[in-house]
């Protein structure tokens, strides 16, 4: 006979190769599993390195965790410069703010953007980057990355600048001249027509199809003929041609044109005309009233020498190359003091004074040379009487046909009262000259030309600092040798502002020079009146450049300061409380992760969010910490406005006085409630898992001892069947092997049951409760002695409810089965089996007269492999498979029982809708 001992250990053996093989088979999988995700993750990061375009990936949180090479090219950020950062580090001053806005609004509202941003690259140049974001979402919908594909379109963007200014200037100068132009393919019978030749035609290429025969016909009758034989003579003969024709518009009005033909040949035929096609009419008034103007100046010859005879101002002709006067009338020999003979007898050297005869020949030269057309200049003359004579001069040439110039025509007004009372005037000045010149702040007054009228010293060493020129009166004060363009526009601005009757009160900042230091000017720029109208312009400046300093490292340390408290108040949760614990700051994230609103917090305590879960000697050592001006760190537990609770990794700072004693704190926190969750979580994981392995220890015991007594069992009755010779006998060992195989099968179930439940998910369904009993009542008919108990069933005929009804029969067959198991043979035992339903449960109950559980076992029946009583002859699983059902579905079991009286169990089941 073999060895029992053996065989079980034989099959408990075998039971372990088969777990330890599907733990190997498991681990194999995930391992392909793992190095396929690798390769996988390979070929992407191939395909992203090996395109041309920037790729970034983000997370949902929009922080950088991938740029390709492309991306490193195009920014000249690194991956290293990128990674943790928002996308936004690459936008800059003169990034749009609607294309920022548009970006947010997608990436919040989970759509795609397609668009082009301004974007700054590291070494601080900027380009314009043509950007696609997608979101990317997991199965349930929730985005779990962004993904961005970049490209620098600065030089295209360029060449489409380029190319619409030059188009522009190109459609702005055919129209300027009033120049189109058109070509007609022979071969393909097709006319082309520019948009200036629809602009003459008074059309535009939706209104008008060109064709030969159509444009034709808009020409005047003797022009059409014209333009036909001509017309016809290209395209048969390749002769070109050039007219001037007369035609209507397509709005009926009468222009002269000219339009000219040049011929493409090929193959010694015509294959293409090309021609221009310009509206002359302007032109050809011009010819005519210039011929009518010509013709009305010989009528009037002899009024102009009436006028020139009798002129209030000194009119005299004098000979180009000799200076000599050739004609001269009264006026201006009376303004000198000579006759007209004598003038006539002299030249304008002699009568010039001697200073002011340089100037005159440099003029009269560039006149000769065609530089300039005239010259206007105040001038000293020499009177017959000795004495000096101021004039205002106005020469222009005339020329000959061979365009030499024949003679000049001298224009002259006597000025010499207005000059005597400017050089008083001046005089005067001077003495104020003095004055201004002796204050730091610069002053200086300008012409309606810009010219400058007047400047204190001030004023004059300090453009002289900044462009290493002295400047002198009558300089032209927006010249481009004194200033860059960028300046001249400013000031320009400025002072066509102040000659409108407008004022300027602002600071203005003048950069380092090789010569000069950056400064700042407080300016006060005003019209000069003379009655109502506006002469000159006044300027004043003030030197502010050490208070402009000071302000501008106040504003910086502002800013930083600012920039610190935005950068903080976007990563964590900020409060400041007074020396007392009152809060009297707090941001946005801590009203939002708190739920309470700012006026609900100010001027409260943090008792306002205390959970309670931190004993009272925690936050006796935190205040004992920052009272003695000692930061505090460490992790709180903290309640939120609806009774919610999170976890704030929490520093707090005290800021100290004078005295060194805190007159405030500063807390910055950051949320861990998700950290603090999956902490909770691997630690019940670990409670959980050493359970299970607790109760695998107990089932691979108490299995092997319960697999291993029936087969004892049987072994043994197959030895007395063998031995026994009476019929009657043999049946009772028949009997008792049955038994014995049905006990070992029912055993078997269970696990199977236990089984099913720990690794099947829940199935939902609808479940009538009274037939569900019915279905019970059936299938316990063939329980041995059952037919000895009554069962009472109490359920309402529409009781539904949505659960698992697999786990609710195998809960009712496992307490029927226990309750029949354990009746008691001395009583009319009965099982009653109740349905109630309440707001939110289901409530099963099964009440019995049986035997019942002594009170020091009741808490453990519930536990695997244990006996309630020593007449049990179950398997212990019953149970705790029942209890692990019931908080499978989420539901609770009690029990109450008491010894020759009965049991109650009540089971609470959730309605799983």
């Amino acid at each position: 006979m073999p060895d029992q001992n053996n065989t079980n250990e034989e099959l408990l053996e075998e039971l372990n190769r088969t777990r330890k093989q599907n733990v190997f088979l498991s681990e194999q999988i995930t391992s392909q599993n793992d190095r396929l995700q690798f390769e996988s993750q390979q070929i992407y990061a191939s395909a992203f390195n090996a395109v041309t375009q920037g790729i970034v990936i983000s997370d949902s949180e929009q922080l950088i965790t991938y740029v390709n090479p492309a991306f490193t090219t195009i920014t000249g950020f690194s991956l290293e410069d990128c990674l943790g950062r928002n996308c936004r580090f690459l936008q800059g001053t003169m990034t749009d703010p609607e294309v920022r806005k548009s970006i947010r609004e997608a990436l919040a509202e989970g759509r795609k953007f397609s668009g082009v941003i301004l974007n700054y690259r590291k070494d601080g140049t900027c380009f314009c980057n043509e950007l696609t974001i997608d979101p990317v979402n997991d199965l349930e919908g929730n985005i779990t990355h962004f993904v961005g594909i970049t490209r620098d379109i600065t030089a295209r963007r360029d060449a489409e600048r380029v190319l619409v200014r030059n188009t522009k200037l190109l459609e702005e100068s055919q129209s300027i001249g009033k120049l189109g132009g058109w070509e007609f393919d022979l071969v393909e019978n097709h006319l082309f027509w520019t948009a200036e030749t629809y602009r003459i035609h008074e059309t535009s290429p939706e209104e008008f199809n060109p064709t030969v025969d159509a444009g034709v016909s808009y020409f005047l009758p003797d022009s059409k003929r014209q333009i036909e034989l001509a017309l016809e003579l290209a395209m048969t003969k390749g002769i070109g041609y050039d007219l001037e024709l007369e035609t209507y518009t397509t709005k009926g009005r009468i222009i002269t044109v000219r339009t000219t033909c040049d011929v493409t040949m090929v193959d010694g035929k015509p294959v293409k005309l090309t021609g221009i096609f310009q509206d002359i009419t302007e032109y050809k008034a011009a010819e005519k009233r210039l011929i009518f103007e010509i013709e009305k100046a010989k009528s009037n010859e002899e009024k102009f020498r009436l006028l020139f005879e009798q002129s209030s101002v000194g009119v005299a002709q004098i000979e180009s190359k000799t200076g000599r006067f050739v004609k001269i009338n009264k006026k201006y020999a009376q303004i000198v003091g000579y006759s007209v003979d004598e003038m006539l007898q002299s030249d304008f050297q002699s009568i010039t004074y001697p200073e002011d005869l340089e100037v005159d020949l440099v003029n009269l030269k560039t006149l000769v040379r065609g530089e300039i057309r005239d010259f206007v200049r105040e001038k000293r003359y020499i009177h017959k009487n000795g004495h000096i004579v101021w004039v205002d001069l106005s020469v222009s040439v005339v020329r000959n046909e061979g365009n030499s110039p024949d003679f000049h025509i001298a224009v002259v007004t006597d000025i010499t009262k207005r000059k005597q009372a400017e050089f008083q005037q001046e005089f005067e000045i001077l003495d104020k000259e003095a004055l201004i010149n002796s204050t730091s702040d610069l002053i200086w007054s300008l012409s309606k030309d810009f010219n400058l009228i007047a400047g204190n010293c001030a004023f004059i060493e300090g453009v002289s600092k900044f462009c290493s020129r002295t400047l002198k009166r009558g300089d032209f004060l927006l010249s481009n040798e004194l200033f860059p363009e960028e300046l001249v526009a400013f000031w320009k601005e400025i002072y066509e502002a102040a000659l409108s009757g407008s004022s300027y009160q602002n600071e203005f900042y003048t950069p380092k020079t090789t010569n000069a230091p950056e400064s700042w000017l407080e300016l006060n720029i005003n019209p000069i009146r003379d009655k109502d109208e506006i002469v000159a312009i006044a300027c004043f400046g003030r030197d502010i450049t050490e208070r402009k300093t000071t302000e501008l490292k106040l504003a910086k340390s502002f800013k930083e300061l600012s920039d610190y408290q935005y950068a903080l108040d976007q990563s964590a949760i900020v409060a400041v409380t007074d020396q007392y614990g009152m809060i009297n700051y707090i941001n946005d994230n801590f009203c939002a992760i708190s739920k309470y609103n700012r006026d609900e917090l100010l001027g409260q305590n943090h008792r306002i969010i205390n959970s309670g879960h931190h004993p009272k000697e925690f936050f006796a050592e935190l205040w004992a910490t920052i009272s003695n001006g000692k930061i505090w760190r460490g992790e709180i537990k903290n309640r939120t406005k609806d009774d919610t609770h999170y976890w704030v990794d929490t520093t707090i700072i005290p800021f100290l006085d004078e005295d060194n004693k805190p007159f405030q704190y500063l807390a910055i926190r950051i949320d861990v409630t998700s950290k603090k969750q999956a902490e909770e979580l691997v630690k019940m994981q670990n409670e959980e898992l050493l359970k299970t392995n607790q109760e695998l220890d107990r089932f691979v015991y108490s299995a092997s001892h319960d697999l291993r007594a029936p087969l004892k069992t049987m072994l043994g009755l197959i030895d007395i069947i063998g031995e026994e010779f009476e019929e009657d006998a043999k049946k009772n060992v028949l009997f008792m092997m049955r038994k014995t195989i049905l006990k070992l099968d029912q055993f078997i179930g269970n696990i199977l049951v236990y089984s099913r439940n720990s690794r099947l998910k829940i199935v939902k369904e609808e479940v009538n409760m009274k037939e569900l009993a019915e279905e019970i009542s059936e299938s316990i008919q063939f329980i041995e002695g059952v037919n000895t108990i009554q069962l009472i069933v109490s359920v309402e005929d529409n009781m539904n409810i949505i659960s698992d009804k697999e786990r609710l029969r195998v809960i009712l067959n496992n307490l029927i089965s226990n309750a029949i198991k354990y009746s008691n043979p001395k009583v009319e035992s009965y099982i009653k089996l109740s349905f109630l339903r309440s707001e939110a449960n289901n409530i099963i109950i099964v009440e019995d007269n049986g035997i019942g559980i002594d009170s020091a076992h009741t808490d453990k029946v519930f536990d695997m492999f244990y006996r309630g009583t020593t007449l049990s002859n179950g398997s212990g699983l019953g149970l705790y498979i029942v209890r692990e059902t019931v908080e499978k579905l989420g539901g609770t079991i009690s029990l109450k029982s008491e010894l020759n009286v009965g049991t109650k169990i009540v089971v609470t089941i959730p309605d799983h809708k």
